[in-house]
């Protein structure tokens, strides 16, 4: 994906152990379900992002707006350090507003998916023309949805709740295989972190709204709810019906041969 032009800096102007830890990550990193409510999805990631270039573009926006978000607490930050309160106020609060708009832009993109996630689109026979297409495909990063299963897990592991370092060790080491080297960069807005970390602190605060996390734990602690612990045993018990359905299956086809 070639770079967008540089922007100017916001801020110049206004400046239990178990069963569950022995899941096998590579569906649950491959493979993705919505959350509570988000309706219903059996598409694999990767595909599903090679199909639908909808969604591709919309991982890209949320991408490009989690760097806006970056740059205006940082600024904020900056302001605060160098006693302009009143500026660090108004970036605040500017922040706050670019992150609501954040969770719009995703709630559309959940929409579209729920729309065609069960529906394969027939290609339009252009591929060879479809040059903004293969320019989406270059440097896309790892959805936020795949991070879900991983962190969640990782959770329940770790006995509910953990230090995020320590959440995201375990999420890095499930998710190896899966990451690219888009996701292993540092952000352009912050070079202290790392892309897929920054996907995976989003993907919490999206697990904190649908109730799955806790929203009232110690700063820096991720704790996992009593909902988060139902949810997650659902898909994995979806996963396992599927991997037995599937083994059933190849073993009747092969009786029949």
């Amino acid at each position: 994906m070639p770079r967008c032009r540089r922007r100017k800096r916001i801020g110049r102007r206004a400046s239990k152990r178990g069963f569950l830890s022995t899941y096998p990550l590579r569906l649950c990193g491959d493979a993705y379900r919505p959350g509570p409510g988000q309706g219903s999805q059996h598409t694999t990631g990767g595909d599903a992002m090679d199909q639908n270039e909808v969604a591709v573009a919309f991982e890209i926006v949320l991408e490009e707006i989690e760097n806006v978000v970056a740059t205006v607490k940082r600024e904020g930050a900056e302001a605060f350090h160098a006693e302009n309160y009143n500026l660090a106020q108004e970036l605040a609060e500017k922040a706050l507003q670019i992150e609501a708009f954040r969770g719009r832009v995703k709630s559309l993109q959940q929409e579209w998916l729920n729309i065609f996630g069960t529906v394969r689109v027939p290609s339009s026979g252009r591929r060879g023309k479809r040059k903004v297409a293969e320019r989406l495909r270059r440097g896309l990063r790892t959805p936020e949805n795949v991070f879900r299963i991983p962190i969640l897990q990782s959770l329940v592991e770790l006995g509910g709740s953990a230090p995020m370092s320590e959440v995201l060790d375990r999420v890095e080491q499930k998710l190896k295989h899966r990451l690219n080297q888009y996701d292993l960069q540092p952000l352009p807005s912050d070079p202290s972190l790392i892309r897929w970390r920054n996907t995976a602190q989003w993907t919490r605060n999206t697990l904190v709204d649908e109730g799955l996390l806790s929203s009232d734990s110690p700063r820096g602690i991720w704790e996992i709810t009593d909902a988060g612990r139902r949810y997650l045993a659902d898909e994995l018990a979806r996963t396992y019906f599927k991997i037995w359905l599937t083994h059933h299956r190849m073993t009747a086809n092969k009786q029949k041969a």
